[in-house]
């Protein structure tokens, strides 16, 4: 039985790219994908390539969360007035009078500009790239045409080879309810911290990684490792469940069930 364990949004801050290095060294974690735009970018990718040169180092391309890496002025779907960009919620809720709002020539320059970036900090290209939180047709088709310019694997398309869901339906933590309407998950403090991925693993909650295992000989888990400070917490209502992800995937519970079960840790390199 094989396991690829994803953590998405690599230095979204200084104490996410912690997490995520923790849980490479003292957990299963097998892959992560850097958020290039981040002020932490350059701190992570230089600790994990020092610490785990080997380790699997994706990207996931991200429009919603900090600042972009393209000049605000050309890309105004994207952002708002201080430069900053417009959250997944605020998009979802334009889509309903307009979808598809955001013209492809602002995502395509976005995107690629994450993609040379993400050369330029680890001198090689991303060795796959995923989608964050929000995509349309638009962005979708600058995010594929990127990845063929490039010739980087796009990790959902490796997974469905494999007949493996990817994103929400994988997640440890199992989703939450239905979005508001507003746009916006419920990702109160109360909710993330009843939604404990290691009490599902424990209680034989996570039908699907069972499932997954026992009909592929491989399965997914798609998690947001990370530790959390007070940056985090200004970026994203998604906070606490990073923390509590970290100590799911370093847990001996997990991980003691891996070896037991002469369960192989790998990343999408290994499919490709």
């Amino acid at each position: 039985m094989k396991l690829i364990v994803t953590a998405d949004d690599f230095a979204i801050t200084f104490a996410g790219a912690d997490g995520v290095i923790h849980a490479a060294t003292y957990g299963c974690l097998t892959e992560t994908g850097l958020f290039s735009n981040s002020p932490a970018a350059a701190y992570g990718v230089k600790r994990l390539l020092s610490e785990r040169p080997d380790f699997c180092l994706g990207q996931d391309i991200n429009l919603v969360t900090g600042k972009p890496l393209s000049d605000p002025k050309l890309i105004p779907s994207l952002v708002t007035e201080d430069g900053k960009f417009r959250t997944s919620g605020s998009h979802r809720l334009e889509d309903k009078t307009n979808p598809n709002h955001i013209p492809y020539e602002e995502a395509l320059l976005e995107t690629e500009t994450q993609i040379l970036k993400f050369i330029e900090l680890a001198g090689k290209k991303p060795e796959y790239l995923n989608g964050h939180s929000y995509g349309c047709e638009n962005t979708q088709k600058a995010f594929r045409d990127m990845a063929v310019k490039y010739e980087i694997p796009i990790l959902s398309d490796v997974l469905a080879k494999y007949n493996l869901p990817g994103g929400l339906e994988t997640a440890p933590w199992n989703n939450v309810s239905a979005m508001d309407s507003t746009g916006k998950w419920d990702f109160s403090p109360a909710t993330q911290l009843d939604r404990d991925p290691l009490k599902f693993f424990t209680e034989n909650k996570l039908e699907y990684l069972t499932k997954a295992l026992e009909e592929n000989g491989i399965a997914h888990i798609h998690t947001h490792t990370g530790f959390v400070d007070r940056e985090l917490i200004r970026l994203s209502s998604f906070n606490l469940i990073r923390m509590m992800e970290a100590d799911f995937v370093t847990s001996p519970e997990l991980n003691n069930w891996i070896k037991e079960n002469n369960v192989e840790l790998i990343s999408v390199r290994d499919l490709l």
